[in-house]
């Protein structure tokens, strides 16, 4: 056979092969529409090694999109800026594997130095290529761009994982850090800032999360019944934490778990007590009720252990200060005004309300800005989160 006119070394079949090489580099589900784009004219077909993701927006279109008007621009030859401008598909996306791509193009942040500064940070492992590209599109729109950006390089972070699972709440935190006129910017401790490590906005997150748990399930309303009576024993003073600011400033000033409290005291499930002695409180204890109130945890700073004198001063002091009575159900309703408060300019500013984030306080606190995490994982979603 003449080595000429051999497949592997005829000229005419090369850019065919180039073309179906290129198309089997994208994720399998979606090769059957990407050849049905790129059999429709050379030009076309082109954009599966010259441009991968502009190609996909026309193959798997977003809800909306109009793809024949940019396909008849891509055939007479328009140039590829104005094509990527009339699909909307940034520039920046031309160096992203195909594997990037295993949904439809939802809206992704474009400025001019978002464009600089992504270039530095794309995906390093194909196989993640996919998700990276899902984080960048939530933070950029639920967030900011300097969110995604920060995304971006630390992606490959070990403590990154655990922040992409939250990222709902990641991407609220970052917003509201740049409001501190807003109820939820006020009460935040620690911001979010580009130059935070990842280990940083890990603690931070963590900690505004409960803060704001406290002020959303427990507002600024005291609790008036507080299960026992306050008193003195054994030169311990115990007092009652029944607002969310009084929650807040125990929870930091024992540098514990308390805050996590928020929802069940809101509930009727528990109360919370302060145990101090010489003004400076040394153990929190809750009180817990199903049908009546039982003594439960008593902790000290940072959820130690308690010294015996404080472990007998918190017996004697509930022996003597709780009446034993039968407790109501407790209710499964949570406040609402609170809620709406905190999270109003937000919606309003990203004009939705989304499901993660809805009107209506959700009854179990651990759940609420949780859907990438404990329910869903972002790269197992089929629609866009914009």
């Amino acid at each position: 056979m003449n080595a000429a006119l051999s497949p592997a070394r005829d000229g005419k079949c090369a850019p065919a092969n180039r073309t179906a090489q290129a198309i089997s580099r994208f994720a399998e589900p979606h090769r059957a529409a990407i050849s049905r784009i790129a059999s429709r004219h050379p030009r076309l077909a082109d954009l599966a090694i010259s441009f991968p993701a502009l190609l996909f927006s026309m193959a798997v279109p977003r809800r909306g999109f109009e793809v024949e008007p940019v396909i008849a621009r891509a055939i007479a030859g328009e140039p590829l800026a104005q094509l990527a401008a009339s699909a909307r598909v940034p520039m920046w996306m031309r160096k992203l594997h195909p594997l990037a791509f295993d949904m439809p193009l939802t809206k992704l942040p474009d400025s001019f130095e978002f464009r600089r500064q992504i270039a530095n940070h794309l995906p390093a492992k194909r196989r993640r290529a996919a998700l990276w590209l899902q984080v960048i599109a939530f933070a950029g729109h639920w967030g900011h761009e300097d969110l995604a950006i920060w995304c971006a390089r630390h992606f490959e972070h070990p403590q990154m994982k655990r922040l992409i699972s939250q990222l709902p709440r990641l991407a609220v935190w970052a917003w509201y850090s740049r409001r501190p006129d807003t109820w939820a910017g006020r009460i935040m401790r620690t911001r979010w800032t580009p130059d935070m490590s990842c280990a940083n906005a890990r603690d931070a997150l963590d900690a505004w999360m409960a803060d704001v748990e406290s002020h959303a399930f427990l507002s600024a309303e005291a609790r008036r019944d507080v299960w026992a009576r306050s008193a003195t024993v054994d030169d311990f003073a115990f007092e009652p934490v029944d607002t969310a600011e009084d929650l807040v400033a125990a929870a930091s000033a024992l540098k514990n778990c308390s805050r996590s409290y928020a929802g069940n005291i809101a509930c009727d499930r528990s109360r919370i007590w302060l145990v101090k002695k010489r003004g400076e409180p040394v153990a929190m204890l809750s009180l817990s009720s199903d049908s009546i109130v039982r003594l439960g945890e008593v902790s000290g700073p940072r959820n130690s252990a308690v010294p015996p004198e404080v472990a007998l001063a918190v017996a004697r002091w509930f022996r003597t200060y709780h009446t034993p009575r039968l407790m109501p159900r407790p209710c499964r309703s949570s406040p609402q005004g609170a809620w709406q408060a905190l999270w109003k300019p937000y919606w309003l500013a990203k004009r939705r309300i989304p499901d993660w984030l809805p009107l209506k306080t959700p009854r179990s606190p651990r759940n609420w800005l949780m859907p990438a995490g404990s329910r869903r994982r972002i790269r197992g979603r089929r629609r866009p989160p914009a």
